[in-house]
């Protein structure tokens, strides 16, 4: 499907993905999806946006596959996709907590037709085995079928070539009590050498718990190795997001006696992480009010699940993110020091308000620039474009709103998109970027964006 700008009004703000754009020193036109006119780097222009479905593996089950979830991350050849539940039917049949696939693997340029592991059965007719990639491990196995580990969140690949990273959330699926983040290692070898029934190679880093639930869950949001010789976990939180970093090799990314902790309100790394839902230290501040009839209308909520990565079609870092709430608009911010470049540290402070802004060297304690905001025309006209009810409180602009799977009008309570990700392996050059999100608990679709 190739979108336009024409628009049709949408009644209620919790029935779909609104995909937005946060960029700095920030000149907005409209062509066929979006223009900025960027400062630092080449104008950032979509001529098309594609629609290409939901993904499933055919030949494994003919009558589809469904999950939740959809991060991922592109490492030794091949394009991973993990999900936090699947099953083999919609009413949730033969469901798993999480699972893993492969795309672009059965059909080359083709990502909704993916290599789903955890299978046994006839072609057509294949069930999941019920062995899941991450599962409980210790006192875990005391809460019984309820404990779950989320793979929700998006993945990065690390410095060896062969593993990914993510740091899910650990939960009571049965009452959803968070317990605490967990980090997790996938190696990405060839499907050809996996027994049916079976996953890749996943384990839990360190004693399986990173941060607790009363703690920032670093990591969760994204994370990114730099070639600093870092990697940058990313915390969220119902004021915006927090920033970590610990050594990359093995021995110190699950050791938080290794960590230090990003404060922008000091200018320094700390050995304290910042707390839970204070906005003091954040690197962005950034939240909506939900939208919703009853009493938790007017309910501030942050940040959700996101990816970051260097674009080396635009030369920037890029975060892209859904905000905490069912209406899942994506949201994307750039990084703009004039001297980066990807072989040059990320300066933390380079994303820091919820406004426009960049700094003006690629060192943190330098000056920034004066924050953009927007003015009231463009408020207006989100206003109209956004669900006619929102105020955005960024400079920024919808380009593009999802459709959601037909199928979920079935289940009006779920008929709602979220969980957007970003897929930027899948074109290295970055001309396009491949992203997906997730519907009604059953459908996780993908979208590319093609660059001018």
């Amino acid at each position: 499907m190739i979108c336009s700008l024409q628009r049709q009004p949408v009644s209620r703000a919790l029935v779909c993905v609104t995909i937005a754009l946060l960029a700095y020193n920030t000149v907005f036109n409209t062509p066929v999806a979006f223009s900025v006119s960027y400062s630092h780097h080449l104008p950032l222009v979509a001529t098309s946006i594609e629609d290409l479905g939901w993904v499933t593996d055919p030949v494994l089950n003919d009558g589809g596959i469904y999950h939740d979830g959809g991060g991922g991350a592109t490492a030794n050849g091949y394009h991973v996709q993990i999900f936090a539940d699947s099953a083999t039917n919609s009413s949730g049949f033969n469901f798993v907590h999480n699972s893993v696939a492969y795309f672009g693997y059965r059909e080359p340029g083709n990502p909704v037709k993916q290599y789903q592991f955890g299978m046994t059965g006839p072609e057509g007719k294949a069930i999941f085995s019920g062995i899941v990639p991450v599962g409980p491990e210790g006192n875990e196995t005391d809460v019984g079928p309820i404990f779950a580990v989320w793979m929700l969140s998006g993945m990065t690949p690390m410095p060896d070539g062969q593993t990914i990273l993510g740091v899910f959330p650990c939960l009571n699926e049965g009452n959803s009590t968070d317990f605490y983040n967990t980090m997790v290692q996938m190696n990405v070898t060839d499907p050809e050498t996996i027994a049916p029934g079976e996953s890749p190679p996943f384990k839990r880093l360190g004693n399986g718990r990173l941060f607790y639930a009363n703690e920032v869950y670093y990591g969760t949001f994204a994370l990114e190795v730099k070639p600093d010789g870092y990697l940058y976990l990313y915390g969220s939180d119902v004021t915006g997001i927090k920033l970590a970093r610990t050594p990359s090799t093995p021995s110190s990314i699950a050791d938080r006696n290794q960590y230090t902790y990003y404060n922008s309100a000091t200018k320094s790394w700390q050995i304290d992480p910042l707390t839970k839902n204070d906005a003091t230290g954040n690197i962005i501040t950034w939240s909506v009010p939900l939208i919703v009839d009853g009493p938790k209308n007017g309910t501030l909520l942050g940040p959700n699940v996101g990816d970051v990565w260097y674009d080396n079609y635009h030369k920037t870092t890029v975060m892209m993110w859904n905000d905490a709430g069912i209406d899942a608009t994506f949201w994307f911010r750039y990084e703009s020091p004039s001297s980066y470049s990807p072989e040059t540290p990320l300066s933390e402070k380079s994303l820091t308000s919820a406004f426009s802004s960049y700094a003006e060297s690629n060192e943190v304690e330098r000056s920034w620039s004066k924050p953009v905001g927007k003015s009231q025309s463009t408020a207006e006209t989100l206003q109209r474009v956004i669900y006619q009810q929102r105020i955005l409180t960024s400079t920024s602009t919808a380009i593009w709103t999802p459709p959601i799977p037909p199928e979920c009008a079935a289940a009006p309570d779920l008929n709602f998109n979220y969980q957007g990700h970003a897929h930027p392996g899948w074109d290295p050059t970055g001309k396009t970027l491949l992203v997906s999100y997730a519907s009604c608990a059953n459908y996780v679709s993908m979208a590319k964006i093609t660059w001018v």
